[in-house]
């Protein structure tokens, strides 16, 4: 039976004199608690301790500790640890580094005391996370039933921190995992926030409390951050469960990523004043609007624009940021115009917060000839600064522009003038209107929440419990006065970063493309197929096949790279795709679209995770793929040989076999040489081996025989267009070195009586543009699926890529029964047979190509019966089928995960 109601617990490693401002903030707040009547016990637990801490710890003055040593060298095992020592019915950590505000202890006993009473299961957290020494942020810890709070910020942050005040049996419920840092997974405090939320505890915050978080270097989040870590998967976070998580109803369905649209421009009102003066004219119409330019009678003033509810000046009392502060507004006000003499400097002045602005940006502050709201005004909107909590100046822009730009207007005064009586939105992000509906709200509405928050919190601060408390534990580390400028711009998440909101936005847009539904198999590809050469490729067929496997509604398609929809001859019904390429547009950097692709992948809990041709995926590895790796089965397809334009090797095999290996648990690939290749290159043993999958494209039997096609071209419903008499030679691809347009043309020239027909990606016609082109050369723009051309006046096709995989449109061509003429790679000589008539040895000038198509010229009965023949052999090998049958081998193959 508990002896205390609550138990202290402070856990160190390698902190000595550092834990001297820790013990004094704690022993004041110890005090505060047992003034109130309360009984705590105080325990000391050292992990793995060094020398030095032993000694600093082992003073004396600390013996009313109790002191235990352990050597888990786990923070999180350690609090396991400590948890089942000890003696109070509830629990408060502490590290040795980090402070507790004066009435932490006393604040949260008194709301677990009335939750305990009304049969309610809590765990309470400081309203204030306060982090200094390092950084400068302020973050607020939300109670999950608040207006702002949305579970899909759990995808990217955590809300609430390890140093909570729970009761012992939640933590005995719920024990902290340990860390896996080499693998890519941590935050323990973060996954207990997580399952004790979807566990029926509640999470709240208490209010006016503070936990000061000294962010030194080698702290665990900055390791773990800096690995590029990964919460757990936790099947509560699953893509059809985490709108539920908390007990919260699910949140209504968002609107597409936000596009903005600029009204058109208001009609300027009549004014008789006089044209405006200084260094606001610029910004001004030729006539002042006398009122904003919406409907109403009122004419706006200056103190309209008054609404950041700051405390009034001048100040009775110093506020806990110091006179050094409140002198240096002083200074930066005598520096202002006089009223009156620029308009819109006036109505900038009336809403503009001195205080965040000189706290906020330490250049401006540290400039004393300077303006701050004439630096506002000229520079403000190029560097992306904002005069106020409430106002963003870049996101304004950004959505505005145009209209802004019209008015002549600055942006903070269209907005004081215009733009906040029509709605307009002055979030954070872009995005901010999707992460306003996710809450099931308005902009307005979610604005004016945060607004009535930052107010709330700016007067605690300056004259209420919040500054006294900073001020308190000012005096036992006076380093964390430094963050006062993070509290003047408090972060209240998800609403904390431009980041946050259009991570979450973009995630809950793709879940909500995917219909809210898990998927068995997840297929990431480039994206939309830039030619024939990528038409019904590798991920394609494996979609058909697992999707006839396991059924169309578990198998779900992704694009990464290029944006755009899915040819419809793609994919079979029911197999659904997400543009990831759209979504997450917007100059998102690199890394953060691979963590938002990670985390949008582990929300569909896949069994297989099949990466096909994405780089963006492929990349992700590096950070993620082992965490990933632990719960889902990644497999990587490989397709072939690559070159640079220079003819150096580059390419995924060359930079991703060896990379990933051990993280992948298969390789497939189409081209049994290049299996072959792997397994020699790279010495592998036989159980090694045995990732390497063998997955021969299956050729469709639909694709009708050229000679039994019309010869003449569609007439579209006029007389019908005589047939070509002269021989045609088709082509296709991209017009890209690899290719060889240049061999190309050179075998046209040398066959003068002969049409080539060239069918290329009409998005990249330059490099071909850059050589002189035949006049029997006929360049016939882009096309659809093979069908679609009109094959019956082809007399032979020409293919004369370099290098590559096996070539999906060689295998369609290959089943019209066209006779071929191609350079000889080992792939194609796979699908052709070695001695096919029509390959002609890698390097071969023109000449060689030049006799091939001769000979089918002058004998075209024999090499159609060849190219028939071949037509035969590949339908009877590469069936639907017996590609099946090797889908199946290979997920059978593959462990289950957890």
């Amino acid at each position: 039976m508990a002896e205390f109601d609550l138990t202290v617990v402070l856990t160190a490693h390698n902190e000595t004199v550092v834990s001297g401002p820790t013990l004094h903030s704690v022993e004041a707040a110890v005090a505060a608690a047992r003034a109130a009547g309360f009984t705590v016990e105080q325990r000391m637990v050292l992990d793995s301790a060094t020398p030095e801490t032993r000694a600093y710890l082992g003073q004396p003055g600390f013996d009313h500790w109790l002191r235990e040593e352990v050597t888990e060298g786990d923070v999180g095992r350690t609090r396991n640890h400590a948890a089942h020592m000890a003696r109070g019915k509830n629990i408060a950590f502490q590290d040795a580094d980090d402070l507790f505000s004066e009435n932490w202890l006393v604040e949260g006993l008194r709301l677990l005391q009335r939750a305990e009473e009304a049969g309610d299961k809590i765990i309470v957290h400081p309203e204030l996370n306060w982090l200094f020494d390092g950084t400068d942020d302020v973050f607020v810890n939300l109670d999950q039933d608040d207006s702002l709070f949305t579970p899909y910020n759990f995808y990217f942050m955590n809300y609430y921190d390890a140093l909570c005040m729970t009761p012992r049996s939640a933590h005995l419920e719920f024990p902290n995992v340990s860390r896996d840092i080499p693998t890519g997974l941590s935050f323990q405090d973060w996954q207990f926030s997580v399952e004790t939320m979807a566990g029926g505890w509640r999470h709240v915050a208490a209010p006016d409390t503070i936990i000061f978080k000294r962010r030194r270097d080698d702290s665990l989040v900055t390791e773990s951050r800096g690995r590029k870590s990964l919460l757990r998967q936790i099947p509560v976070m699953a893509i059809d469960r985490i709108a539920a998580l908390g007990g919260r109803k699910a949140a209504p369905l968002p609107p597409p990523p936000e596009v903005p649209v600029t009204p058109p421009p208001q009609p300027e009102p009549e004014a008789s004043a006089p044209a405006p003066k200084g260094l606001l004219a610029r910004f001004l119409p030729a006539k002042a609007p006398e009122g904003p330019a919406v409907e109403g009678p009122a004419p706006l003033t200056p103190a309209d624009a008054d609404y950041t509810g700051l405390l009034p000046d001048p100040l009775n009392d110093i506020p806990p940021y110091g006179q050094g502060v409140m002198d240096r507004v002083a200074w930066a006000k005598s520096l202002q115009r006089p009223e009156g003499e620029d308009a819109q400097y006036d109505i900038i002045r009336a809403g503009f917060d001195m205080v965040y602005y000189l706290l906020g940006y330490p250049d401006i502050a540290s400039a004393m000839q300077l303006d701050p709201i004439d630096h506002y005004i000229r520079r403000g909107v190029t560097e992306r600064r904002n005069p106020t909590p409430y106002f963003h100046t870049g996101p304004y822009m950004d959505r505005y522009e145009a209209e802004v730009t019209e008015s002549g207007l600055h942006p903070y005064v269209h907005y004081l003038t215009v733009g906040r009586s029509k709605g307009y939105s002055a979030g954070p992000s872009r995005r901010f209107t999707g992460l306003a509906a996710l809450l099931g709200q308005t902009p307005q509405e979610t604005e004016a929440l945060l607004s009535a928050r930052y107010r709330d919190m700016r007067r605690r601060f300056e004259a209420g419990t919040l500054g006294q408390q900073v001020t308190k534990a000012a005096a036992l580390e006076p380093l964390l006065l430094r963050s006062w400028s993070g509290a003047m711009r408090v972060q209240i998440p998800p609403f904390n970063s431009e980041l946050t909101v259009n991570r979450i936005s973009m995630i809950r847009t793709m879940q909500d493309a995917a219909e809210y539904r898990p998927a068995r198999h997840v297929i990431v590809m480039d994206g939309t197929p830039q030619g024939p050469d990528a038409a019904l490729g590798m991920a394609a067929h494996m979609a058909r096949a697992l999707a006839a496997q396991d059924g169309a509604e578990q198998v779900l398609v992704i694009s990464t790279d290029r944006t755009g929809p899915l040819p419809k001859h793609h994919l079979p019904e029911g197999i659904r795709h997400i543009d990831f390429a759209s979504a997450a547009k917007g100059g998102m950097r690199a890394d953060h679209k691979q963590r938002l692709l990670v985390e949008f992948i582990r929300s569909l809990c896949p069994a297989h995770v099949v990466i096909a041709q994405s780089d963006l995926m492929w990349q992700a590895l590096a950070p993620h793929g082992k965490a990933l790796a632990t719960t889902t089965n990644l497999i990587g397809c490989l397709q072939g040989h690559e070159e640079t334009a220079l003819g150096l090797p580059t390419g995924q095999v060359l930079e991703n076999f060896y990379r990933y290996f051990d993280t992948l648990t298969a390789i497939c690939t189409d081209s049994a040489d290049l299996a072959e290749t792997l397994r020699r290159a790279y010495a592998l043993p036989d159980d090694q081996a045995q990732k390497i999958h063998l997955l021969p494209a299956p050729v469709d039997p639909s694709i009708p025989l050229a000679e039994d096609l019309p010869k003449e071209p569609e007439s579209k419903g006029k007389t019908p267009q005589p047939a070509p008499k002269r021989p045609q030679v088709f082509w296709t691809g991209r017009f890209i070195p690899q290719h060889r347009i240049d061999l190309l043309y050179a075998i046209a020239r040398t066959c003068p009586d002969v049409d080539f027909r060239l069918w290329g990606n009409p998005s990249s016609p330059a490099y071909a543009d850059l050589l002189p082109r035949p006049q029997n050369i006929r360049l016939e723009g882009g096309f659809g699926p093979l069908k679609t051309l009109p094959l019956g006046q082809a007399d032979a096709w020409l293919y004369t890529a370099q290098w590559g995989g096996v070539p999906q449109i060689m295998l369609d061509v290959a089943m019209t029964g066209l006779p071929v003429i191609a350079s000889k790679t080992a792939p194609l000589s796979e699908v052709f047979g070695e001695n096919a008539p029509g390959l002609i040895t890698q390097g071969a000038g023109p000449e060689a190509f030049v006799a091939a198509l001769r000979a089918i010229l002058d004998n075209p009965a024999k090499a159609r019966r060849q190219a028939q023949a071949l037509r035969g052999t590949l339908a009877a090998a590469r069936t639907q089928e017996n590609y099946l049958q090797a889908i199946q081998k290979l997920t059978a193959a593959l462990p289950a995960k957890p």
